[in-house]
């Protein structure tokens, strides 16, 4: 049983917020006695009781601290072009799950979506996918932000961008390299990369223009295969090729 507690103290007793309180109670079917993890989703990790239960409030004996090995020691900036309804919420689920360290939405030339006030629930899928899949982080999901702006942004080097001790792809189904000839080539090394930057593009993919404006900033164009893949498919499959290349699947 685990439950998502920022703020985690490391003595005492702690209340469990709303939402993961209907969780355990509802779900989980909590009751008092129960043994418990609690992580705060910036590194800390805790075990602990619950000391008691009641219809509006859950609270937990904090125990020792866990060490928790579960984060990957590449840091990947994940930069998903911004898609329709759940499409989206699946693209955010499935790459905390495999272990980004922030995201920051696109909002491109062909994105469907002109803005979104959707911010709160992405936020709160990433929190929901790490307590399921064991993480102690959970990553950082920014305002959606046109990709121009992204890419001549005052702190774009400092924001985990191209070249501060990493790399950055963009995938794009108009051509580039495959990631695997990247890879063997040096020009994405394994051994002592930091940081990635990994930009996917939405429905009807990145413009030309976009693509070169990336290649300004010093990402690669890589290419996911033959096949035109969705949206979805090609975010998800874009990550867990980088952490299988140089992260820590595989």
């Amino acid at each position: 049983m685990r439950l998502y507690c920022p703020g985690l103290p490391g003595s005492g007793n702690v209340q469990i917020g709303a939402e993961e309180f209907e969780y355990a109670k509802n779900v989980l079917r909590a009751k008092p006695g129960d043994k418990i993890a609690l992580f705060d989703g910036k590194g800390r990790e805790a075990s602990g009781v619950i000391a008691s239960i009641s219809r509006k409030d859950l609270s937990v004996r904090i125990g020792e601290t866990l060490d928790s090995r579960k984060e990957p020691a590449l840091k990947i900036l994940f930069l998903p072009a911004v898609l329709k309804g759940q499409k989206m919420d699946f693209v955010i689920q499935k790459a905390t799950e495999l272990g980004v360290a922030r995201m920051r939405p696109l909002i491109t030339g062909r994105t469907q979506v002109g803005e979104t006030r959707k911010l709160a629930r992405w936020r709160k899928i990433a929190i929901e996918a790490a307590r399921q899949c064991g993480r102690s982080f959970v990553p950082e999901v920014d305002e959606p932000v046109s990709l121009s702006r992204y890419f001549t942004e005052d702190n774009f080097t400092e924001n985990m961008g191209a070249g501060m001790n990493g790399a950055g792809v963009l995938f794009w189904e108009g051509g580039g390299a495959g990631l695997k000839e990247l890879f063997l080539s040096g020009r994405l090394k394994s051994s002592g990369a930091e940081r990635i930057s990994v930009a996917v593009g939405p429905e009807g993919g990145f413009s030309a223009e976009e693509v070169s404006l990336a290649a300004q900033k010093g990402f690669h164009t890589a290419s996911l295969g033959p096949r035109i893949l969705r949206a979805e498919t090609a975010a998800v499959l874009a990550v867990g090729l980088v952490q299988f290349l140089m992260g820590d699947m595989g």
